[in-house]
């Protein structure tokens, strides 16, 4: 049989068999109501653009009025016949037309399959499709793609007015995924013993229609099974009104078809969970270290999901600011200003992830970070202190090779104690965070500090002394005014005798 080989810029021909005395060719559309045998999800493509039909033993290609008119050979075309090696332009698409006696050895020289079939001299309709849906398993990625591609395949290789395609959703429910027809009803009471027997059915008139099939004046419908570990977890379905009952042959291919399909969801969908997960692993690099990523993703793994849910938790928080930074801004341009934050912010970024730390947010000139969530761990104090002396060294190397203008001192604060912590926002933008009293004291200390300086509250203090020296500040009012804290300034590492 003749077929038309659509051309593909780095990637295999297409190859379409037509099977029909009459295929159209339009543009893809959404809701699947243009009918088209063959389709294209182009915008320079009309709804209803061209039809190829056989007359007389020969086939002939006629334009159906597109806007961008339909070329053959380079040639404008209202109506022509198709000979052998003629290119079609429709649209952006270019399409080979090939007979049968010069299609069938190329399709069998280029397919593996049929030559294991053994398929020597003319090419069996069922293995071209069933291998052209192989093809496109390898390179669809998308479920609605592939859903509209199965229901072509359809609609090419068995005669029928209606087919669905009814997928069950994680509640398993059964949902209609994708239709060609006037509409999406179907008899029920088949689909169920399709369902329940995971057997495909081939059936007439005289079967237990639905009152509602009845009605239509339905004759034939077949049904197959979409498995999954020998359950089936969908059906695709088919009906007719102008004939008793479909072939074994149609019932053949529908069930291997069915076999397709259940291929394609699983290896879609676990294309897509690979996505998402890489999405996902790729956000929290945004504000957690290398090691944390890895113990976060290590436990999704166990427990089936990310999750950071709101949750208390005992942790430490760290705030820095640049001194002076309004002045500086003054000084500088805009572009100057984003250049100096981003170098410096990098460096203060990594300073965090290499003490396990997470980054809360930038505010302004401000980092804040918290230690000890989401994965908890009992150093969180010892750590950020550490984080918060290596900041303050490594801004001393930063700053030698700066000029005199974008000179800039750090101050930071450091607080331990019980937050709140986990994804908060509106749906629209959510951001890991952490809240409470213990945070706004560590802000305020931070704002304490002298330049270069590091305060740390009292429990962070008591978490770390013996390993930090330290010296006692004094004693100030907390943020809301309701009580006294004491104040501690990092001097650094004790050094062993």
């Amino acid at each position: 049989m003749p077929v038309l080989r659509v051309k593909k810029d780095g990637e295999k021909d297409e190859v379409i068999p037509i099977i029909k005395d009459v295929m159209t060719i339009g543009k893809f559309s959404a809701d699947e109501t243009s009918h088209n045998d063959i389709t294209f999800d182009d915008k320079t493509v009309s709804r209803h653009h061209a039809k190829i039909f056989k007359k007389n033993g020969q086939y002939y290609m006629e334009d159906l009025r597109s806007k961008n008119h339909t070329y053959v050979n380079d040639q404008e075309i209202k109506r022509v016949h198709l000979k052998h090696g003629d290119l079609i332009s429709i649209g952006l698409n270019t399409l080979l037309f090939e007979e049968e006696q010069a299609s069938a050895p190329d399709c069998i020289k280029h397919t593996q399959v049929f030559q294991e079939l053994d398929v020597s001299k003319t090419v069996d309709l069922n293995y071209l499709v069933i291998h052209q849906i192989s093809e496109k398993l390898t390179k669809v990625t998308d479920l609605s793609e592939f859903y509209k591609y199965i229901m072509d395949m359809l609609f090419l290789t068995i005669k029928a007015e209606k087919c669905l395609l009814l997928i069950s959703d994680s509640s398993d429910n059964l949902r209609c995924r994708a239709c060609r027809g006037d509409d999406n009803t179907y008899s029920r009471s088949l689909v169920r013993r399709v369902l329940d027997t995971n057997q495909a059915i081939n059936t007439d008139s005289r079967d237990d229609f639905s009152t509602q099939t009845a009605s239509r004046d339905v004759k034939a419908i077949m049904c197959a099974p979409i498995t999954k570990e020998n359950t089936a977890i969908g059906v695709i379905y088919l009906e007719d009104s102008r004939f008793e009952q479909f072939s074994e042959n149609d019932l053949t291919m529908l069930t291997s078809i069915g076999n397709n399909v259940s291929s394609g969801i699983e290896r879609i969908s676990l294309y897509e969970k690979i996505r998402e997960e890489a999405v996902i692993k790729s956000n929290l690099e945004r504000f957690l270290s290398p090691n944390v990523v890895a113990k976060v993703t290590a436990d999704s793994k166990k427990k089936g999901r990310i999750s950071f849910d709101a949750e208390k938790v005992n942790a430490s928080i760290l705030f820095s600011d640049i001194k002076g930074f309004t002045a500086m801004s003054e000084r500088l341009d805009p572009h100057e200003i984003a250049r100096l934050l981003n170098d410096y912010f990098e460096i203060m970024t990594e300073i965090v992830f290499r003490y396990d730390g997470t980054l809360d947010k930038y505010v302004g000139d401000a980092v804040m970070a918290v230690f000890g969530a989401p994965i908890a761990y009992a150093h969180h104090a010892y750590n950020a202190v550490l984080a918060a002396i290596e900041m303050q060294s490594k801004l001393k190397i930063f700053r030698a090779g700066l000029d005199k203008r974008r000179q800039f001192d750090i101050r930071i604060g450091i607080n331990t104690g019980e937050v709140v912590t986990g994804y908060m926002g509106s749906p629209h933008r959510m951001e890991y965070t952490a809240l409470g009293e213990v945070v706004n004291v560590a802000s305020r200390l931070e704002s304490l500090a002298q330049p270069g300086g590091i305060f740390i509250g009292k429990l962070t203090y008591e978490q770390i002394k013996g390993t930090i020296e330290t010296t006692f500040v004094g004693r100030v009012k907390t943020p809301k005014g309701e009580k006294d804290m004491d104040i501690y300034k990092v001097i650094g590492l004790i050094k062993k005798p």
